[in-house]
């Protein structure tokens, strides 16, 4: 299986505590579990504003479908062709780890680099043939038919007040309706459940706040700490048995300027792997 490189832009995530990227590692072992077998995570690398996660996955829109779901960024996808290993490799030029003096030694080093050149070279090549015969990465086959799919719940979202104030908190109210004929078990993540489409008047989109905030002191503070999760069984057709929840849009996005916008709420369903969307609203955002 295809194995990728994510490049993830989070600044000052270098500065981050142990505890805080374990939180990250949990939220996206929590998404991973369950889209799927067919996505492993394999390692991670921290740099200060960087985070380049390696992952084994069937395409690229498995990869992202984990960010959209997580609400991580991946800034960059890159299927891996070849890995070059030191030892192997500097085993195949016949260099050894042991020599009797400084001058035998650089020149095996510069021998070496020449055959790794070559070697590198050819390799390369014949990856890229290989790749060129394979062509592109494809997407799975189901995905037709996963879209074809009718989603097992629908979002019903209101505002009452539907007026608030820049800075104050500004809460949806959320029903969860199960729509099948059987049973569904939802996934209640100790992090945000859904995702938002706001637009403003003029119809841009709100951006939402990265995943994580630099504080006065120059600490960086992950700003959602995943921790657990619960399994929410919803039976068809029973009172009561609907969803109730709120969501606060200043959780995650910036709504600092006054006006009016709509509100569109998104949650993923992992039955058939497509975004379920609410209706849509609207809100007024008076000054503080």
């Amino acid at each position: 299986m295809p194995k990728y490189v994510i490049e993830r832009e989070i600044p000052g995530v270098g500065k981050m505590t142990p505890e805080e990227l374990k939180a990250i590692s949990v939220k996206s072992c929590l998404v991973m579990r369950q889209i799927g077998p067919e996505i492993q995570w394999v390692e991670s690398y921290v740099t200060n504003d960087k985070l380049y996660c390696v992952y084994i996955a069937p395409n690229i829109s498995t990869i992202q479908r984990h960010a959209d779901v997580g609400g991580f960024p991946a800034n960059r996808i890159s299927q891996v062709k070849w890995v070059a290993q030191s030892f192997s490799l500097l085993k195949l030029c016949g260099f050894s780890p042991v020599f009797k003096s400084r001058t035998a030694e650089s020149e095996r080093r510069r021998l070496c680099a020449t055959r790794l050149a070559h070697t590198s070279a050819f390799l390369i090549a014949v990856s890229l043939v290989c790749a060129a015969a394979a062509g592109a990465v494809q997407p799975a086959k189901s995905t037709q038919a996963e879209h074809a799919a009718k989603p097992p719940f629908s979002l019903t979202i209101s505002a009452k007040p539907d007026v608030f104030k820049v800075g104050s908190p500004m809460p949806i109210n959320v029903v969860l309706k199960n729509t099948s004929s059987h049973p569904i078990n939802l996934v209640r993540l100790s992090l945000p459940n859904y995702k938002a489409d706001i637009r403003d008047g003029q119809g841009a989109l709100v951006k939402a706040k990265p995943l994580a905030e630099k504080l006065p002191d120059g600490r960086v503070r992950l700003r959602h700490a995943a921790s657990s999760a619960m399994i929410v069984r919803i039976d068809p057709g029973k009172i009561g048995s609907n969803l109730f929840n709120f969501y606060d849009l200043t959780n995650d996005y910036e709504l600092t300027k006054p006006g009016k916008y709509t509100v569109q709420l998104l949650r993923y369903d992992y039955e058939t792997k497509t975004w379920v969307r609410s209706n849509t609203i609207s809100i007024v955002v008076l000054p503080k």
